[in-house]
């Protein structure tokens, strides 16, 4: 169990932070500051990820879609539910639409932190694609699928009536599957 102080609300925000920057080191660096159970076991497994991606083992696309299972595993724990970030408000719908459509999918991705943790899955699977991408890992074709998909995400949040983002773990299904078909 987390402690009841305030650093321990700071560490989890810190995590949070981490995650909607892409930020997989340190999210699990600070992850192991805590005094959750669980994190012992899931840095020991992202290790042993690193260990795999780094060996080529693993490919990079892999890789990230499982660092985004992992987080939505981390944000499911106990200690961050009773945690969650709060809602700021409403979201403004057509900011959002204005923004998805000028394909400026940093400013609108970051329109939804207003959302809480609802947001933090679609931002943390943007950005870590974004930096492997930079670094070479990826290739542009799939960057531009992550794109594009990130897009066509943040469009149907700003046309519907509800203001969830369930639709990242569909979207990471459908890229997964696209992986392997194409990456066989």
């Amino acid at each position: 169990m987390l402690p009841q102080n305030h650093s321990g609300q700071e560490l989890l925000l810190l995590i949070r932070r981490s995650m909607r920057m892409g930020d997989v080191d340190a999210v699990y660096h600070t992850l192991r500051r805590t005094s959750l159970p669980e994190a012992e076991k899931i840095c020991f497994r992202y290790e042993m990820e690193v260990g795999r991606f780094e060996n080529g083992e693993i490919n990079s696309e892999t890789w990230c879609l499982d660092q985004i299972r992992s987080f939505d595993e981390i944000l499911k724990w106990p200690d961050f539910r009773q945690n969650e970030e709060p809602l700021e408000g409403e979201l403004d719908k057509k900011l959002l639409l204005r923004l998805v459509n000028s394909f400026e999918l940093d400013k609108a991705l970051q329109l939804c932190e207003s959302m809480g943790d609802r947001s933090i899955l679609t931002q943390a699977q943007y950005k870590i694609f974004e930096k492997l991408f930079h670094e070479g890992k990826i290739e542009l074709e799939i960057w531009e699928l992550l794109r594009h998909s990130t897009q066509y995400q943040l469009w149907e949040l700003g046309q519907s009536t509800e203001t969830t983002l369930n639709f990242c773990v569909k979207s990471l299904i459908t890229i997964k599957k696209w992986f392997q078909c194409h990456f066989k």
